[in-house]
């Protein structure tokens, strides 16, 4: 999926149309580099990236930082909850007190979760 320099010209919107046929994505023509480089910068907001390794995700997309915290990032709402959200599934289970002195990066919830 990614370019190397000894296949030559790599078609993007041909390799990922393939790949999402072969991964057998209901809607392979929603499977788009611009929704990819959206998807990556918004998932990665959960994690703990440094400046340097912040602006490396953003060359490799294509961006520069600018584009991509204004632009591809969502709001620092969105990383609250999500982070927020496994303090509150924790509560909801009865697990709690399991998580006394750890910080919200190292809260990790496992087996089966409520639903609703």
């Amino acid at each position: 999926m990614f370019a190397n320099k000894c296949n030559g010209h790599l078609d993007a919107w041909q390799v990922l149309q393939a790949e999402a046929l072969a991964a057998g994505c209901a809607k392979p023509k929603l499977i788009t580099s611009c929704r990819l480089r959206k998807y990556m910068a918004t998932v990665t907001q959960v994690l703990d990236l440094q400046d340097g390794e912040l602006e490396w995700l953003a060359k490799h997309l294509g961006h520069d930082m600018n584009t991509h915290k204004n632009f591809y990032r969502q709001h620092e709402a969105t990383v609250e909850i999500a982070k927020v959200s496994k303090l509150l599934l924790a509560a909801e289970s009865g697990q709690i007190s399991k998580y006394k002195g750890k910080n919200l990066q190292e809260i990790t919830l496992e087996g089966k979760q409520p639903q609703g």
